[in-house]
């Protein structure tokens, strides 16, 4: 029979114990709790608000830039007017000295777009390219000849849109001239093979506008579903969307689809803008031709909306010395 007589140390069967061991290391956990480096305490200190800082200090946490002085301004009545120094006015940064300014007629093109077209077309002559929120962008280009050889080009097309360029001034205001002209890209269909050539051409797209040149496809006759023409149009002249040539006796009529045309402003007479539109009159949508390429060659029966190659819609395009110039994106996108 099992003995029924009381533990006096009070560890018997019938009252089950904490093992000592264990109470002392909680007792130990607990002193330790007391101490300022225990976990809680850190756990209670984390939880306390963070210290406050001055302006003072996190300014002097960032980097500086160049350090600044006061300038006491004039006061005209309320106001405070500052007249700058000639110190002020000719200490601009070198750089601005080589930038061309530029931006787009009608549709702003993505900066992303427009930095790598530019570098692909101007290669290492391009050191940095910048833009603003009001669609300007900044184009350093050290070299003083290879800056004005783009300037004497003058028409230069970025994804089918045009893009003004002007050298950089100390009095330049950035401002969106009104464009009474700009060069556009238009696909001239049923021209008939007899007629393919320089002065055929020529004489059929000054219907259009004033021709400036062909794409490499057009002067190999590589592509003959149409003759694609970069052509300069006004916007006092009404859109041409088909002409009609007298041959002898004979006419036939050559289709006229424009890759991308800016809205022109009636009133103004200049591209990129339409007070009728701004008074709240609504205006017919401008026809934009869409492109699909295909690997199949194309023939003289091919639809030349459906099935245009690649190498036939630049992402850039300028006239040169040789005539054209073009360059794509990297990876082939039509844009």
């Amino acid at each position: 029979m099992a003995s029924t007589s009381s533990d006096p140390s009070g560890r018997g069967k019938g009252k089950p114990q904490v093992p000592i061991a264990r109470s002392r290391s909680r007792v130990r956990y607990a002193s330790r709790g007391r101490n300022r480096g225990c976990p809680g305490n850190l756990n209670r200190e984390s939880s306390r608000a963070p210290l406050t800082r001055s302006w003072v200090n996190v300014a002097s946490l960032s980097s500086k830039g160049y350090e600044l002085g006061f300038a006491p301004p004039i006061s005209v009545g309320k106001k405070s007017v500052v007249r700058l120094s000639e110190n002020a006015k000719f200490a601009s940064d070198p750089k601005w000295n080589s930038c061309l300014v530029g931006y787009y007629i009608g549709k702003n093109v993505p900066f992303k777009i427009t930095e790598m077209a530019l570098k692909q077309a101007w290669g290492a002559h391009l050191s940095e390219v910048l833009a603003n929120d009001d669609g300007f962008y900044f184009f350093i280009i050290p070299d003083d000849e290879f800056r004005k050889k783009i300037l004497d080009e003058g028409h230069l097309t970025v994804a089918r849109i045009p893009l003004v360029l002007k050298q950089w001034h100390h009095t330049m205001e950035l401002k969106k001239d009104l464009q009474s002209s700009v060069p556009v890209w238009i696909r001239l269909k049923n021209i008939p093979f007899a007629y393919w050539s320089a002065p055929g051409i020529s004489e059929i797209s000054s219907a259009i506008g004033r021709p400036l040149y062909v794409d490499p496809l057009t002067e190999k006759m590589k592509r003959l579903s149409f003759a694609r023409v970069c052509v300069e149009i006004s916007a006092k002249q009404e859109k041409c969307e088909e002409v009609e040539v007298w041959v002898d006796d004979k006419a036939f009529s050559v289709q006229v689809l424009y890759e991308w045309r800016p809205n022109s402003c009636e009133k103004c007479c200049a591209f990129g803008h339409n007070c009728l539109a701004k008074a709240g009159t609504k205006q017919p949508p401008v026809a934009a031709v869409q492109f699909v390429a295909t690997a199949n060659p194309v023939t003289a029966t091919a639809n030349p909306v459906s099935a245009d190659p690649s190498t036939a819609d630049p992402n850039i395009s300028s006239s040169s010395e040789e005539g054209w110039k073009q360059v794509s994106n990297r990876k082939n996108k039509h844009l």
